[in-house]
């Protein structure tokens, strides 16, 4: 809860300005001038019997004070015969201590007294210009108008062995160790310890908000620069594998095309392979009815040998028999020729590629069914047109067998 700044003489002005509460400093934004009654400052005061205390004074800090110690410094040195205070010697130092969340306000002053003495005891009584507190200033930014919490401004000379030496007075150590003794010390006098102690996520923070903001750039650009380079390079790998993937994909797309034209080609074949033994299987059937017509040829023929020994009504019989068997025999010999002729019409078409795929098959079927419904319901009208052709030449043959008897009868 506690820093310390250090400045050269050329930049003392401004800070004491600040601790005064100059109209310069009204200039920023984060003072509240409606508050600034309420800063107060501390000093050592010694009464008549020699003994020095703390309290509330009315003392104004000023660029004199700091001059009359470089002067007293210097006189001093040159006494001794050593060289005066160089120009670019720290002659001031600012420790601020913030008032902690833990301490009550009737606790506020008793707190800033005690630390004063022992920056004393720590610094030198007479190193010291004076504790100035600091009520009024507010928070600026996303947060603008909220009172900051109070705190005291200690400068000091840092004066060590009668010259100017920052170094030697604030070290390393004073700085590692400042915190926990401060606290054991205020501890001791409050009764309760203040968290003047930073935790570690609060020291990260601190150490952040000073640092400029050109260093946390160039941290930030060393930090995000080699993953920018990384992220550019996998870029560029990975266009490299999308482009190899772009060119697969062309393959692949080509070398389905070719599989679809031998599949295509496959089916086709497969069409014309199923319509050839379609068309074998309709040849089958189409001798198998000529072998049948032929056997019932033949049957004829029998027939027709024994023609002679017929009497004149068997002869009718057999010639109607032989009329009727003739004509489906001539029937289906023209069907299945008209049929072997189509067959052979669409072999050509299967040759020459001109037969579309999906032709029903059941047409072919019909067409090369010798004995569809169609013939069979038409042999029935050619059967009763025989009969009746039959009928007449009986009656034909009987009226000239009469006649003939009766020439024969008038000749006897």
């Amino acid at each position: 809860m506690a820093h310390i700044a250090k400045y050269k003489a050329h930049s003392v002005g401004h800070m004491l300005a600040h601790y005064r509460r100059d109209p310069s400093c009204f200039q920023r934004d984060n003072i509240d001038r409606e508050r600034v009654e309420r800063d107060y400052t501390l000093g050592s005061v010694k009464t008549d019997d020699g003994r020095r205390y703390v309290r509330k004074v009315d003392r104004q800090p000023n660029w004199d004070t700091v001059q009359k110690r470089i002067e007293r410094v210097d006189a001093a040195a040159a006494a001794a015969g050593k060289r005066r205070t160089r120009k670019d010697a720290v002659v001031l130092a600012d420790l601020v201590i913030t008032l902690p969340e833990n301490v009550p306000e009737k606790d506020a002053q008793k707190f800033f007294t005690q630390t004063y003495i022992w920056l004393a005891q720590k610094i030198g009584l007479g190193n010291l210009m004076g504790g100035f507190v600091h009520r009024d200033e507010v928070r600026t930014g996303a947060r603008t108008g909220e009172p900051v919490r109070d705190h005291m401004h200690v400068p000091f000379t840092p004066i060590l062995d009668g010259r100017f030496n920052y170094k030697q007075m604030i070290t390393r150590n004073f700085y590692r160790t400042m915190h926990k003794e401060l606290g054991d010390h205020l501890e001791k006098v409050l009764g309760y310890r203040p968290d003047i102690e930073l935790d570690e996520d609060k020291k990260a923070e601190r150490a952040l908000s000073q640092v400029r903001k050109e260093d946390i750039d160039a941290a930030r650009a060393a930090i995000t620069a080699p993953a920018e380079q990384m992220v550019a390079e996998a870029y560029e790998e990975l266009s490299a594998v999308r482009d190899e993937l772009y060119k697969e994909k062309e393959l692949v797309r080509k070398e389905k095309a070719e599989y679809d034209a031998i599949f295509n080609k496959n089916l086709d074949a497969q069409h014309e392979l199923v319509v050839e033994r379609q068309r074998l299987e309709c040849l089958r059937r189409a001798n198998d009815g000529i072998e049948q017509r032929v056997g019932e040829l033949e049957s004829i023929v029998a027939d027709a040998r024994g023609y002679r020994s017929e009497s004149r009504a068997g002869k009718v019989a057999l010639i109607s028999r032989i009329a009727d068997a003739a004509d489906r025999c001539a029937a289906a010999i023209d069907s299945g020729i008209e049929s072997i002729r189509w067959l052979m019409s669409i072999a050509r078409k299967v040759t020459k590629g001109d037969l579309g795929a999906g032709k029903p098959t059941n047409r072919l079927e019909r067409k090369f069914d010798l004995f569809s419904n169609k013939e069979r319901n038409a042999e029935p009208a050619r059967a009763a047109q025989d009969r009746q052709r039959v009928a007449e030449l009986s009656r034909a043959a009987a009226s000239w067998d009469a006649s003939r008897s009766n020439s024969r009868g008038r000749g006897r």
